[in-house]
């Protein structure tokens, strides 16, 4: 018999999934007898992993699995730091909504009608077309500096905000419009960009408080912050990214677009902002966003790309949407070098998780750990949809990330 008791049936859970992981349909299957987490991370070459699982509205359990620093051989736990990458951006897109709340900005106006001091460039694409904040965050906007790279050593020369968005060394690339906006699903961290300075010249603060103030104060999100350069207490908790038991990223490494690719988090305290979307979207007490918001950062926008899995999925948002019915769920990947992390929610229960990795290019392993979850806790139907492969395609500084 199933066993009653809450906590020795969150064990049973915990036990199956750290020991008996399968992969979803589009992959290749897992070997039996090799299905332990800690088989996989070996097999991966990933040095560790930390897991929040969401259940009926709250983090039922957190772990980490592995080790979070290869040099001192420190273990990963549940409140092991990781770069979020592209996570930012669903935090960016909540900070976005909020402001829009409030009417300090218009998701359907110009953008450089709102925009104060650095202005987008005049384009020809732009003639008819106007750029708005509703394309900045939906990809919609046929912006360039798709992805974030590898970021800027903090001891070197980092550019502000708006030398990143002119291209300005050490920055490579200016961000301007690269096709018609509205055309297609085009991903772009420069997009983002813009909008963080939407962000910081509407609310008066630098983005790192402003974000404090809006998401993580109001979320109690203690163990979250977008700050460039961490504090050294906070430094002593995250995990250095790794390729190839080679470090390659780090603390030691920042990302002046902060919205696009700056969050350090744990899995449990991220979870929190997933709640909080699944709170507003279900009328419950949410303590951010209305449900208004809501409905517009899970609008499906366009439709995106094929990735590995036959499934599609569609652009929010801050987000991408998959699913039909009661596996209807908002997602968001993230990588960079040495870091591979992804989340979903669910919009008709209040379940989901949120998975993050010190490992280079690591979805296989995120994709295997979500599946699982999925069988586990009874998600029928549902299957892991993976970021698309990315083309090799020129970055604001050097190297690819998601």
């Amino acid at each position: 018999c199933a066993p009653k008791d809450p906590a020795l049936l969150r064990a049973g859970r915990i036990d199956r999934i750290e020991h008996h992981l399968i992969s979803p349909a589009y992959a290749a299957q897992v070997p039996a007898g090799h299905a332990s987490i800690a088989d996989r991370l070996a097999y991966y070459h990933v040095p560790g992993v930390s897991i929040a699982m969401i259940h009926d509205g709250r983090v039922e359990w957190a772990k980490g699995y592995g080790v979070a620093d290869l040099a001192s051989g420190r273990a990963v736990d549940e409140h092991t730091l990781f770069h979020g990458a592209s996570l930012s951006k669903t935090v960016n897109a909540v900070a976005v909504m909020k402001l829009v709340q409030e009417g300090k900005l218009d998701l359907d106006k110009d953008v450089n009608e709102q925009l104060t001091g650095w202005k987008l460039p005049a384009s020809d694409f732009t003639k008819e077309t106007k750029i708005t904040l509703r394309r900045l965050l939906s990809h919609t906007a046929g912006m360039s500096v798709r992805v974030m790279g590898v970021g800027f050593a903090e001891s070197g020369p980092v550019p502000s905000l708006v030398d990143f968005l002119n291209g300005k060394a050490p920055a490579t690339q200016p961000v301007k419009v690269v096709e018609e906006p509205g055309k297609r699903f085009y991903y772009s961290g420069g997009a983002i960009a813009i909008s963080q300075l939407m962000l910081e010249e509407a609310a008066r603060e630098p983005y790192p408080k402003l974000i404090d103030d809006a998401v993580f104060a109001p979320l109690a999100m203690g163990e979250s912050t977008f700050e460039l350069k961490l504090r050294e207490d906070w430094r002593g908790r995250t995990a250095p990214g790794f390729k190839d038991a080679k470090r390659v990223n780090g603390p030691e490494r920042v990302y002046p677009a902060m919205s696009a690719a700056g969050i350090w988090t744990t899995p449990a305290d991220y979870a929190k902002v997933v709640m909080e979307i699944q709170r507003a979207a279900s009328r419950q007490e949410s303590k951010i966003l209305s449900l208004e918001a809501v409905r517009q950062m899970i609008r499906p926008y366009v439709a995106n790309a094929k990735s590995a899995s036959p499934h599609y999925s569609y652009v929010g948002l801050g987000m991408f949407l998959g699913g039909k019915g009661p596996n209807a769920n908002f997602f968001h990947a993230g990588s960079h070098a040495g870091y591979s992390c992804a989340y979903v929610g669910f919009l008709n229960r209040d379940d989901g998780v949120v998975v993050m990795t010190n490992g280079d290019d690591a979805f296989d392993l995120v994709a295997e750990i979500v599946q699982t979850v999925a069988r586990e806790y009874g998600w029928k139907g549902y299957e892991f949809i993976p970021p698309p492969k990315a083309a090799k395609v020129a970055s604001a500084t050097t190297g690819a990330a998601r």
